[in-house]
Formats: structure tokens, C-alpha cells, sequence
């Protein structure tokens, strides 16, 4: 049955359910790529220096992979949104010290383990130094939120997910 509509106040009721679902859509290929970011700087370094040591220094969790979510969409007077986060309370180290908040940053600096990768000699970079998360580069490694970010927003790509997941919607944008 049609919908009668009869004024832009209704036309935006009318499409809140379908924008809704296009941003899932849309967070579903944003988490991909952020998820693709976060593979690319694990699979760059091996912390337990090979495999044969693993088991006895160190084993992975998966949980920084692992830790980009989704939000429900959210409908606030007439404009809808949903997020795409690293979320810090999925990380749950038993490392004596370790801290979710200054992996998440260090990782967005392209440090792992607060190190930079291809100077493991030089030590960890200090704190004092990345605690500003102004998404800076101080390692070698993959930045987990910034690059895929830039590679979203900078280059376009986000307008392109977005005109794609539209189109499975039902709508065409041009």
C-alpha cells in the first residue's frame, strides 16, 4: 500500500528506517576496511621473535584485531547515526602493566608493544611522547585507525560505500 506524504517533516519519517539500514551497510564495509588495517599490523610483526618461541613468551589474543565494533544507529530529531570504534573495554590483558587505552594509541602511532618494529634496539618510545594521540607516526608499523581513516575520508572511498550501500537500499545517488 502507498504512503500518502505530505510534508517534508513526514518524507523524513517515511526514509528514517531505510537510512538506518543503508549506515549499517555502510559501518559494516568501514569496520571491514578498519578490520583489514588491523590484520595488515598484525601480520607485520611477530612479538615472540618466531614461532618456536611463542609458546613459551608470549601468545596472542587476537583482542587489538579483534576490537573495532559496530553501534546500533541511533535516531535523535530527525537525523540518524552510527559508529565504528576500537573499542578499549574489549581488551582485557592479564600483562602485568599492560594498558588497553596505551595499546590502542601506541598501535594508531604504528608502535607495537611501544616499539618501533624496525629499531626494536632503541627501546620503547616513551609515553610522554604518544599520550597526546594526535594519530602521529612513531613507528614503522601499520597505523590501525588513522590510515584507514585517511584512506575513507581523504580519498573518497566513504562517499563510494556509501552511493553503494544506497543503491542496495533502493536508492540510486548519483
Amino acid at each position: 500500500m502507498a504512503q500518502e506524504i505530505k510534508n517534508i517533516k513526514q518524507l523524513a519519517k517515511a526514509l528514517e528506517s531505510k537510512m538506518a539500514s543503508i549506515l549499517e551497510l555502510v559501518a559494516e564495509d568501514v569496520k571491514h576496511e578498519v578490520d583489514d588495517y588491523l590484520q595488515d599490523y598484525y601480520d607485520e610483526y611477530d612479538p615472540a621473535f618466531g614461532k618456536l618461541f611463542s609458546s613459551w613468551f608470549y601468545e596472542r589474543t587476537d583482542q587489538l584485531r579483534n576490537c573495532c565494533k559496530i553501534s546500533k544507529p541511533k535516531i535523535n530529531n530527525g537525523k540518524i547515526g552510527i559508529e565504528v570504534y576500537l573499542d578499549v573495554n574489549s581488551l582485557d590483558y592479564n600483562t602485568p602493566g599492560a594498558d588497553p587505552y596505551k595499546s590502542l594509541v601506541a598501535a594508531n602511532s604504528g608502535l607495537h608493544g611501544g616499539f618501533n618494529p624496525s629499531y626494536i634496539i632503541g627501546g620503547q618510545v616513551p609515553w610522554s611522547a604518544i599520550s597526546g594521540n594526535t594519530g602521529d607516526r612513531f613507528g614503522t608499523g601499520t597505523q590501525i585507525w588513522k590510515e584507514p581513516m585517511e584512506e575513507l575520508i581523504n580519498n573518497g572511498k566513504l562517499i563510494t560505500i556509501f552511493k553503494k550501500c544506497a543503491k542496495q537500499r533502493g536508492l540510486n545517488i548519483k
